[in-house]
Parts: structure tokens; C-alpha cells; sequence
């Protein structure tokens, strides 16, 4: 039945319409503040979509049709579940990928710090079917290495070299990227990059070698189209210095690979990954007539910006949604790294649960049996749309700056990505961007028990781009606590001294307890209906750091001058829960330290506080 038949009793709504009635239900309110969403990125996000919207957007070609929005499947969208193996140790690295792949995993992606033979690399491989299984390197020290050492457990298995598929993670802007400097040196570099794409040609034709690790510019807090700007151009610059070292298009376009971060934004991630296989057919396109060679391989992997130590727990919620935002926005291969991977030790639990997540999408939420499903949204195709028309001003920002290298070597892509941090660093103080668990809702009996250990964030030097985590600010004031506490001081208490309103005093006495809670102080409550000297003598006997007043506006501005004045006689920083308005002048006379309510800066407030109690 046509949607014509099915709705031809219904009038049509207009635009107009809908409009008017949205604006009458706002009763006055800013439409634009309310409704519109309007990311880091520059563009806005309308409430809501017609098909007059979407005429100039829609793409009129089918999956696996040149310019590859909507993917390279055509009837199905079958990811590669690729497992990320970071153990140090030869035996355990093995017998983690082993499980994996018995377990639901299409790939393992290696860490190979400790390879320095054919008998490592033999060992290493033992128990895996080469011709089953994609494998991937994501550290060695050389590549061409590598591949000679690969070759040999080719010949010792009897194998033919088209049989195996994967890839290696050569990547010198990456490198630079990450230290500040090149590994070697860039015409090194670049030198070893064209014998390698040489080499592997004939020697591994199904790997990819040279790795697009957008993913860098996202964990260090780059908007989403920056990281897939900032992708395009690396790849572009790429592509060009291996044309000036006499290798064509041909040769270079199928070994490359980009890798994206997967971010919290759900549909914003999704258009990310649609996006940039317009993007790069795009510039692939002005080298070459061969639409096959404008597909490229796209690895989504979970993103570490947002990812948190404490209510640890919570990040497996975050990696279920970006796992969604990948498999339906067409990636090719999804690493989804455990939700314990901050804390540095690998183990068998973290790597399940992140391995189940897609295993639960693909095999019972049936992601992979369906091609774009994105497709013909109205709001995806749109967002689809803004995020490459943006990634796109991006990429052309770079090139007009004289090229990746020039910009990422002169600091501009890292000033770039530090404005879009101020940004958000702004909303993650003042809560606007919540981290549950952390800026917010915090579970105030946790206790991290290695706060000695992750205290220092090193910082990053010259034109290396800072890793960081967003909660990191919040995290690390409440890591300041547990190590204070783990040196044998008093845990800070924070008692709630509630009085007057019923409604009201417990109101203010819960979200001030959810605001001292975020740095791990102990947090005490009372309510006295009492006189005033009563209820204060009973609180003293808690042995309080901070007095939080907790009742309505009309009591503090009576009961609560009279609590501040005794409190104020013993000594103790008296704080108030609730926005003071135009009496703050008067409250602070009277010896009110500070106020909680929604516009205070949380950081900044929280920060003092750790002063005021000597907590370092």
C-alpha cells in the first residue's frame, strides 16, 4: 500500500502548520534556544524534518554506487568484529585471540613491543587460521620488519599470500601527532612508506598498510568534523607525497585505511561514518576514474575521550551506543576497546563484554542483515549532510594552509582542536555536558583505590596533541580526595543541615549532596526542627568541614541568617544550597562562603573547596 492510499483520508499538514502550533505550545520561549540543537561543529539541527527539507540532500544512488554514502554493501551491512589485543606478554597476547575469535571476534589486532623473530611471530599466530581471520598490527617498530616476518610464517604454513587479509598501522602523522616528533625522519618516512606499499603489493595484496588514525584528533578533544576534516587531509597528503615519489593512485588508494573514533553523539557518529565515504570518494575522484579505487576501508573504533575511572561500570552503557552509531552508520571493522581500558591491564572480562556488544547487535538486534539502514531518514540524511559540508570546510581550511604536514607541523591543527576544547571543558564545569558518575550523579561510596597512580596527567609538549578524557578535570579532584584519604587524612564531611520547608529542604539537601559528592567528600545529613543553638550544637558534634544550609528562600533569608551567625561563631565554612539571587551581597556579609544551585561552576567551586580543606 503506497503512503498515498494510507493517508488519503488525513488533510496534509503544512510546514506553516506545524510551525504555528509548535510556537503555541512554547508559549513564548525562544524557539531557537529551546529546539535547536546546535553541535560544536558550527551547523544547527532542527527539532524536526519534512521532505521539502531533504530535496537537495537526498542521494539518489544505491548501496555500493559511486559516491559510496550509502555504503559498500548491497544487501547486507556485515562489519568485521575486530578485537584489540594490548597484553605485553607473547603467551597471554595469544591466548587472548584465541578466545576471542572462538568466541565471536572476525579479527585480532596486535600490540607487537615484544616480536624480534620468526619463532615469536610463529608463536604468536599459533592456534589462529590465518585464512579465517582478519589480522591486524597496531604497534611494531617497523612495519617492513614485520612483513618479512609475516612472510616467513606464510611460507612455514604452506599458504598462499592472497589467503591472508588485515593491516598494519603505518602512520607517520600519527606518530608525530602522538610525540611531537617523527619517528626517523618525515622524507624517512615516507621513504619506507612507498617500500612497503611496494613490498606488501605482491607479498600481502589484501592488507591495507598505511592507517588514517583520525581517532587521535577526537581523543584529544577535536569536534566531529574536525576529526573527519582533519582524516581527509592526512589521507590527501599522504596520497600526494607518494605521487611526487613516482607511485600512482593505483598503487597507493587500496592499501589505505581510515580509522575514526566513535563518540557519544549517536546520530552524529552515524553521520560521521556515512560521511566520509562521500568525502574521500570525493577527493579520490581527482585521481583516478576508477570508482572501485574511491572505496576505502573504514575502521570505527570506541572513543577514549569520554570514556571514565570512576563508576567504571558506566562505560560499557557508552560503548553499546557507539558500537550502534558504527555498525549502522556502514564502518567496515569496529573495535570496541573494554570498558575497563583506562586502567592499562587487559583480561578476559573487559574483552568479553566489549566483544558481546557487537555480537548482541549483529547476531540478536539483526544490525548486519540490513544495508543502510539509515538510509531516507529525513534527519540522518540531513545530518549526514551538514557534517560533510563542514569535515569538507575543514579539509579545505588545511589545503589552503599548504597541506596536512604544514598545518600539523606549524601547530595550527593543534590550536585548532585546543579552541574546541575550551569549548567543551566550559560545558563539562558547568555540567551542561554530564558525565554520569563523575560531574554528576556521582555513587559517593566509591573509593579508587589506585588514585596515587592516576593523578598526574603527563602533559604533551611542542606540536604533540594532548590526550585527555573529558571528566578528567572532575576526575582528578576526586582523585586528589582517595589519595588524600589513602595517606591516612580525614575523608573532607560535608553535613546537610537541613530546617524549615519539607519540600524544599530536601530538595536542596539531595542536589547539594550529589554536588560535594563528585569529590569523594563523605556527606552527612540532619534535619533539625529545634531551635537554632540545638540544631547547630548537634551539627558541630558530626565534626563538619562545610555547613550546607538546606530550606526555602524565604527561611534562609530569616532562619538561615540566624543559623549563619551561630555557625559563624564556631568556626566553620557555612555554604547555602539554592541561588541567592539579588540578596547574595547580604548572605555573604553574614558569613555565607558560597552557594550550590544550577548556574554554579562546578570545577571551579570544587576546586576552592580542595583549597579551603587542605586536600592537594
Amino acid at each position: 500500500m503506497s503512503d498515498n492510499k494510507l493517508f488519503s483520508e488525513f488533510s496534509p499538514i503544512s510546514k506553516a502548520d506545524w510551525e504555528k502550533l509548535i510556537n503555541e505550545d512554547l508559549k513564548g520561549a525562544d524557539y531557537e534556544k529551546k529546539l535547536v540543537w546546535k553541535p560544536l561543529d558550527g551547523f544547527s539541527v532542527q527539532p524536526y524534518y519534512m521532505p521539502t527539507d531533504v530535496q537537495s540532500v537526498l542521494q539518489a544512488n544505491h548501496p555500493n554506487e559511486a559516491p559510496y554514502l550509502r555504503g559498500y554493501n548491497v544487501k547486507d551491512n556485515n562489519w568485521k568484529i575486530v578485537q584489540q589485543i594490548d597484553s605485553l606478554s607473547l603467551e597471554e597476547a595469544n591466548g587472548f585471540a584465541v578466545k576471542a575469535l572462538q568466541r565471536g571476534a572476525d579479527g585480532v589486532s596486535f600490540r607487537l613491543d615484544f616480536i624480534n623473530n620468526r619463532e615469536d611471530i610463529a608463536f604468536l599466530l599459533k592456534g589462529i587460521d590465518l585464512t579465517e581471520t582478519s589480522t591486524h598490527f597496531h604497534s611494531f617498530y617497523s612495519y617492513s620488519v614485520l612483513a618479512e616476518l609475516l612472510k616467513s610464517e606464510i611460507e612455514r604454513q604452506g599458504l598462499k599470500n592472497d589467503m591472508l587479509c588485515g593491516s598494519f598501522n603505518f602512520d607517520s602523522f600519527g606518530y608525530y601527532l602522538l610525540n611531537g616528533e617523527y619517528y626517523n625522519s618525515f622524507d624517512d618516512n615516507m621513504s619506507e612508506l612507498k617500500c612497503l606499499i611496494e613490498r606488501c603489493k605482491v607479498l600481502l595484496p589484501n592488507f591495507t598498510v598505511l592507517n588514517i588514525n583520525g581517532q587521535h584528533f577526537a581523543n584529544a578533544g577535536s569536534s566531529t568534523v574536525q576529526e573527519l576534516g582533519f582524516a581527509i587531509a592526512s589521507a590527501h597528503e599522504y596520497l600526494q607525497e607518494m605521487l611526487k615519489l613516482g607511485m600512482t593512485a593505483e598503487d597507493v588508494l587500496p592499501k589505505m585505511k581510515i580509522k575514526l573514533s566513535i563518540g557519544p553523539s549517536y546520530f552524529l557518529e552515524m553521520a560521521k561514518f556515512r560521511a566520509v565515504r562521500l568525502l574521500w570518494a570525493t577527493v579520490a575522484a581527482q585521481y583516478t576514474s576508477n570508482t572501485e579505487l574511491h572505496k576505502i576501508r573504514i575502521h570505527g573504533v570506541s572513543s577514549l575521550y569520554n570514556k571514565t575511572l570512576y563508576d567504571l561500570h558506566n562505560n560499557m552503557l557508552r560503548n553499546t551506543t557507539e558500537a550502534m552509531s558504527a555498525s549502522l552508520g556502514g564502518a567496515d571493522e569496529i573495535t570496541i576497546l573494554p570498558h575497563d581500558h583506562i586502567l592499562g591491564k587487559e583480561n578476559e572480562f573487559g574483552d568479553r563484554i566489549a566483544r558481546n556488544v557487537q555480537l548482541l547487535l549483529k547476531e540478536e538486534s539483526y544490525f548486519g542483515q540490513v544495508a543502510d539502514p539509515a538510509a531516507g531518514s529525513y534527519y540522518i540524511e540531513t545530518l549526514t549532510h551538514s557534517v560533510a559540508e563542514f569535515a569538507w570546510k575543514q579539509f579545505q581550511m588545511i589545503e589552503e594552509n599548504g597541506g596536512f604536514r604544514k598545518a600539523m607541523e606549524s601547530g595550527l591543527i593543534k590550536a585548532e582542536i585546543e579552541k574546541t576544547v575550551q569549548k567543551r571543558d566550559k560545558d563539562i564545569a558547568l555540567r551542561k555536558m554530564v558525565y554520569v558518575g563523575v560531574n554528576n550523579y556521582p555513587n559517593t561510596k566509591e573509593v579508587f583505590e589506585r588514585a596515587a597512580e592516576f593523578i598526574n596527567l603527563k602533559p604533551a609538549t611542542g606540536n604533540a596533541l594532548q590526550m585527555r578524557r573529558g571528566a578528567w578535570s572532575f576526575e582528578k579532584i576526586r582523585l586528589q580526595t582517595d589519595k588524600h584519604v589513602a595517606e591516612g587524612k580525614k575523608r573532607p564531611q560535608i553535613l546537610m543541615l537541613q530546617f524549615g520547608h519539607l519540600a524544599m529542604r530536601n530538595a536542596r539537601a539531595m542536589f547539594a549532596s550529589n554536588f560535594y559528592g563528585l569529590a569523594g567528600y563523605d556527606i552527612v545529613s540532619m534535619v533539625n526542627d529545634d531551635t537554632v543553638q540545638n540544631g547547630v550544637a548537634k551539627a558541630m558534634e558530626q565534626n563538619p568541614d562545610i555547613v550546607v544550609l538546606c530550606s526555602s528562600d524565604d527561611q534562609y533569608s530569616t532562619l538561615g541568617m540566624e543559623y549563619t551567625a551561630a555557625l559563624k561563631a564556631k568556626n566553620v565554612v557555612v555554604a547555602m544550597a539554592g541561588n541567592p539571587g539579588e540578596n547574595e551581597a547580604l548572605f555573604r556579609e553574614a558569613g555565607i562562603h558560597s552557594f550550590v544551585h544550577l548556574r554554579t561552576n562546578a570545577l571551579e567551586a570544587l576546586e576552592t573547596y580542595q583549597s579551603i580543606l587542605l586536600v592537594q
